[in-house]
């Protein structure tokens, strides 16, 4: 009965799909993505500031790859770049939609009933979902890294790591708590700091493996 639900069906399908085109260019891999796109944030208001915060980030991403190989144009007319636009522009229109439709009901009584003051908020996050903040840890620490040009960004998960990076924080600025509000964050959390942990497991000392494995048993038992 929860919108979540959907939304993460809907987002584990568009990073396949997204996946998929950056692998072939097909045209119907990007329709079917822009098909998940649609149906998400549809789904669940802030699901459309995930998207447009992993597309944004996409274009951003590309721009930084092209400028670091030299190659300052052309990069916005590719293909990659034209799917990035067209999902960005679906969640634009999603968001003027919304704005358009509540502006004229500013008191929403369903926001009043799961708003919670700052500090028990964070606490309570804190205590429901550990591996919502370490996720974004991580991804605020990738971030400088690439910033920095000490780490190589990926196109695909560096981008979905500050979708939903920028969903949480959304939950955060609202102030609102509901067990189930970060479903997406945390299916997007499981991958991104999965894939990362298993990329440099082979690089990790016994103290880091051990670390990381407690984290997991942790994560799980919460």
């Amino acid at each position: 009965i929860y919108p979540e639900r959907s939304v993460v069906f809907c987002l584990i399908l568009l990073v396949l799909f997204v996946e998929r085109f950056e692998a072939t260019e097909s045209p119907g891999w990007a329709a079917a993505a822009a098909a998940s796109a649609q149906i998400m944030i549809y789904e669940k208001e802030t699901a459309s500031l995930l998207l447009l915060a992993f597309t944004l980030s996409r274009l951003v991403l590309r721009w930084w790859n092209a400028r670091l190989a030299g190659k300052d144009h052309g990069w916005l007319w590719s293909k990659g770049s034209r799917l990035d636009m067209c999902l960005a522009a679906l969640a634009a229109v999603f968001l003027l939609y919304y704005f358009a439709v509540m502006y004229p009901h500013p008191n929403m009584k369903y926001a009043d009933r799961v708003h919670m003051p700052l500090g028990d908020m964070f606490r309570s996050y804190l205590k429901l979902d550990f591996l919502a903040w370490f996720f974004a840890a991580v991804v605020l620490v990738r971030m400088y890294g690439i910033f920095r040009k000490k780490l190589v960004p990926s196109l695909l998960w560096d981008s979905l790591g500050f979708g939903g990076l920028v969903c949480f924080a959304a939950y955060l600025r609202l102030g609102i708590f509901r067990a189930y509000y970060l479903a997406p964050v945390d299916a997007i959390a499981v991958l991104y700091v999965g894939r990362w942990a298993i990329l440099s497991w082979k690089e990790m000392r016994a103290g880091s493996r051990a670390l990381a494995l407690g984290f997991a048993c942790l994560v799980a038992i919460q």
